[in-house]
């Protein structure tokens, strides 16, 4: 049984309007970004890090590990482990979890009393008992696997380097300890914006340039053709093709490019970025 693996405890309501700003992430009923809504300076109703979260009431038994304080909502259970769960063990259970709140809905809620009296399958050993040191070697085995795996894509992909530098390690802190704050800009304050228009492609010659269309694959890219004559050849540096209609497609290029009908070209106001 759930309830005798794990003490459960029910989330706090906190309304947008409560919400005070803050760096202490704060777990609603959603299934993506670990559970995280919101970042909040809400004080009072902090669980611990080293706990599982699981929606009742949403996007039902979505479960997920808790590497930092948080505050959950009134839509999130908390799970207490009763024995010494490290984060591998954790993250074995989410699965079984997630299988079980499958049995419920948006109008069947996962309450913390059915949750405390629900069983969940696990392996256990000859005497009957769960069989932790299994779920623990099992996990780190999985790891393994999955960066090795990771390792060959990055290294057939030709980022097999990717150390961050001190300058992206600095903006990624400030980012997670929510210093950074976002607001709403206009595209035109940021962009000088360029239209494109209708390419004769039997006109055209091959060539080394990219043309940039409104297809979603090939990162825009329909053909390399020559300089054409009177059409403007965007500087990659500092320049975003959008695709306008269809795909909405935003790319980056590594080379000076020419754009079709149906794309825009976003080119910064400030230079090179």
């Amino acid at each position: 049984k759930i309830g005798k693996l794990f003490k459960i405890k029910k989330g706090k309501r906190l309304t947008k309007a409560q919400m005070v700003e803050g760096s202490t992430n704060f777990i609603g009923a959603t299934a993506t970004n670990n559970g995280v809504t919101a970042r909040i300076g809400n004080k009072g109703h902090i669980h611990p890090a080293g706990t599982i979260t699981v929606t009742y009431n949403g996007s039902v038994g979505e479960a997920f590990y808790q590497m930092q304080p948080f505050w959950a909502s009134d839509d999130v259970n908390v799970l207490y482990p009763k024995f010494e769960m490290t984060e591998h063990s954790a993250i074995y259970f989410l699965a079984p979890l997630r299988k079980k709140g499958k049995s419920y809905g948006y109008s069947y809620k996962w309450t913390k009393e059915m949750m405390e009296n629900d069983s969940i399958l696990l392996p256990v050993t000859k005497s009957g008992e769960i069989d932790f040191q299994y779920i623990e070697s099992r996990m780190r085995e999985l790891e393994e696997e999955r960066m090795r795996e990771l390792e060959a894509y990055l290294a057939a992909a030709g980022f097999a380097n990717c150390d961050l530098t001190l300058e992206e390690q600095v903006a990624l802190r400030k980012f997670s300890n929510g210093e950074v704050k976002f607001t709403s800009c206009r595209i035109d304050s940021l962009f000088k914006i360029a239209t494109g228009r209708d390419i004769i492609i039997g006109r055209t010659k091959h060539g080394d340039i990219p043309l940039i269309s409104h297809q979603h694959s090939n990162n825009g890219i329909s053909q390399y053709v020559q300089a054409i004559p009177d059409r403007r050849i965007f500087c990659y540096k500092d320049t975003l093709p959008l695709a306008d209609r269809g795909v909405f497609l935003a790319t980056t290029q590594n080379k000076d490019f020419h754009i079709g009908t149906r794309v825009k070209a976003l080119t910064f106001k400030t230079g090179e970025q």
